[in-house]
């Protein structure tokens, strides 16, 4: 069945044909809901795999090494996300990937599935970038492995970085380029970033500036560092 779905990944079809691919095939024990829609490079590599209706997959999303994999209604993965479990000889927990109804995954993100990854209902994972993991090591190394729960009605900001074991409850944003490393049982706006003052306005150019710059009669800005340079520009 492996080589079957990176076949159809491949094949110049529309990405409504290539999910009625899917259902024909009965790819994963498939249970499959209507107008599934995966794009051009897209695989679901797992031994259950749960669809519902008007859920659309993006281009070169790979799945892979999981036991299950479900997607509720109205549900989007964007391109390049990889959703990845652990190898079977490795294997300790359920490898699940599962997400409720409207549940909306943008681009190029990353979730590691050695346990198991649950998503709530009406959930954004927005832009880029933002990684789940659910497993780590300590300096044996030992591996600690830990599955992350996503409540209903939250939305991550790009960049994040949700670590093993985290529980996040409903009703809550993440802003971009948080790091969650415990759980979340307060709804909320939360961030890991200090925002601090650096210094007056002066100081910032002084620090980070080395060149002036000379506005022309045509708006364009010239970036100069001496100013006998500009001179030479009218």
């Amino acid at each position: 069945m492996g080589k079957l779905i990176k076949v159809l990944a491949c094949l110049p079809l529309s990405s409504s044909m290539r999910g009625k691919c899917y259902r024909l095939f009965k790819i994963g024990n498939g249970k499959y809901g209507e107008n599934f829609r995966i794009g051009f490079g897209s695989y679901i590599d797992a031994r259950n795999i749960i669809i519902g209706d008007n859920v659309s997959i993006g281009n070169m999303m790979r799945a892979k090494l999981l036991d299950r994999f479900e997607l509720g209604d109205w549900s989007s993965i964007g391109s390049s996300t990889i959703v990845c479990g652990a190898y079977e000889y490795n294997k300790v927990a359920e490898r699940n990937f599962v997400c409720g109804k409207k549940v909306g995954i943008l681009c190029s993100h990353y979730f590691d599935v050695v346990a198991p990854v649950i998503v709530g209902d009406n959930v954004t994972i927005a832009g880029k970038w933002t990684q789940v993991y659910t497993h780590s090591f300590d300096l044996t190394p030992n591996r600690l492995d830990g599955g992350v729960t996503i409540g209903n009605n939250v939305y991550i900001g790009a960049g994040s970085l949700i670590n093993l074991g985290v529980c996040i409850c409903d009703n809550v944003v993440i802003q971009a380029g948080t790091c969650v490393n415990k759980d979340i049982s307060e709804p909320g706006v939360y961030t890991s970033n200090t925002f601090m003052r650096r210094g007056n306005v002066h100081e910032y150019s002084e620090l980070y500036t080395s060149h002036k710059v000379k506005k022309l009669e045509t708006g364009i800005n010239v970036y100069l560092k001496e100013d006998n340079d500009i001179n030479d520009t009218e």
